[in-house]
């Protein structure tokens, strides 16, 4: 997952705000949920840490991998390198409140 960096992410400084940055970090627990182990609902975040490394100009594309560090029955903890052309920008370390698991849906 990923997005383009436009002219509204902008900064003051002409690089993409940090502010964007962390929100896109935020929505890791969201994108590890495709294709993993992860079968729960993940909302309340109970911590975030991101460590900016580099800037991101307009139209970079940023993408991140995250990956499940650890899943316990009430908390998973997520960490992922964020990046542009191959070069990491920023890095995150996340905790997310395991609200339900998923219900399998029914068919009839």
């Amino acid at each position: 997952m990923g997005f383009r960096v436009k002219s509204h992410h902008l900064n003051r400084n002409g690089v993409c705000h940090g502010g964007v940055i962390s929100a896109f970090a935020d929505a890791q627990s969201a994108i590890l949920k495709i294709g993993t182990e992860v079968d729960c609902f993940v909302t309340p975040t109970i911590n975030l840490t991101v460590d900016y490394i580099a800037p991101a100009r307009e139209k970079n594309w940023i993408e991140s991998a995250p990956v499940l560090v650890k899943k316990t029955n009430k908390l998973l903890f997520v960490a992922a390198n964020i990046s542009v052309d191959g070069g990491i920008i920023a890095r995150m370390n996340g905790i997310y409140k395991i609200t339900s698991t998923l219900v399998p849906e029914v068919s009839e």
